[in-house]
């Protein structure tokens, strides 16, 4: 049996905005941003409240940090309120499905 070594998450959370750029920031940007990140000694990434685009997750992946990926930040109230009890399960097996393979 390979016993590994325990690693110390050292992350921040991420919102799936880019500032004024809104959501719609090219993946340079953000590598750029997560670059920033690495240097200052960040591994892992709480991506808070949406499931973020799955260009996001490539490059974190591409750059060696660690994802904890959130589906929903809220459930009732919101704008995502009024379709939770109808869309959370496919919602949640979608994102769970598009990224549960991916290796940190």
């Amino acid at each position: 049996m390979v016993t590994v070594p325990p690693i110390k998450l050292k992350g921040v959370c991420l919102y799936q905005e880019a500032g004024c750029l809104g959501i719609a920031a090219k993946p340079e940007i953000w590598r750029e941003r997560l670059q920033h990140l690495k240097e200052l000694g960040c591994n892992a990434i709480r991506a808070a409240h949406h499931t973020f685009a799955e260009e996001f997750i490539d490059l974190c992946d591409e750059m060696g940090f660690y994802v904890y990926e959130e589906c929903f930040d809220k459930w009732q109230g919101g704008l995502y309120g009024r379709y939770f009890e109808q869309e959370w399960q496919s919602d949640m097996d979608a994102m769970i499905k598009r990224d549960r393979t991916v290796p940190a």
